[in-house]
């Protein structure tokens, strides 16, 4: 990646988890974030990052659920609201990155920080808070369906996207467990992947 790339999903990430958090501007946010991700799926189809690309596919699917279905703003907002706070551990990830690419002469203390913000605000976030406030049952998920899900086609698609977003940072997080194992020198940690 380079540093424009990497400096823009980072403004990203920030932009998101603020304007969850604060409640601040989430319709407009989001709309810059469609666009964000229309051009770092372009960037990925490039770099041929496979899981980037069925990650911003299911992001891409959800955004058009909201057209298609005629998803109230109200609605809209809650939903993306939630979801915007999974982009929390995207900011760690982004400051490795760049650590570790610039190869900057930073403690390790601060390297060993940075890396327990990632993986505490990954599981939190992208498994822990997602399944709990959109999957689980009487979540957002539940809400969509009963409102919008008239037909066993829109129902499946609103399940897809949802259920495979989250099924990707579940892959995802065995790739964290993986790398965590190696770095602590804990058992066998194997993968066919970095």
């Amino acid at each position: 990646m380079n540093d424009i790339e990497q400096l823009a999903g980072f403004t990203v990430a920030v932009l998101a988890v603020y304007s969850s958090v604060m409640n601040w501007k989430v319709y407009e946010i989001s709309r810059i974030l469609f666009y964000y991700f229309i051009l770092d799926t372009y960037s990925s189809i490039l770099s041929k990052k496979i899981d980037i690309l069925i990650h911003h596919g299911f992001i891409l699917m959800m955004y058009s659920n909201i057209y298609i279905f005629s998803v109230s703003k109200e609605d809209f907002l809650e939903f993306f609201k939630t979801l915007l706070l999974v982009e929390t551990s995207t900011i760690f990830l982004v400051i490795n990155r760049v650590i570790t690419n610039k190869k900057w002469n930073i403690h390790i203390y601060v390297k060993t920080l940075n890396s327990v913000g990632f993986v505490g605000t990954f599981f939190y976030y992208r498994l822990y808070y997602y399944y709990y406030y959109i999957l689980h049952h009487n979540g957002l998920l539940e809400m969509y369906v009963f409102k919008y899900g008239n037909s066993l086609v829109a129902k499946n698609i609103f399940y897809f996207n949802t259920y495979g977003f989250y099924l990707l940072n579940v892959y995802w997080a065995l790739l964290v467990i993986v790398k965590v194992c190696k770095q602590l020198n804990i058992g066998k940690c194997h993968t066919t992947r970095g």
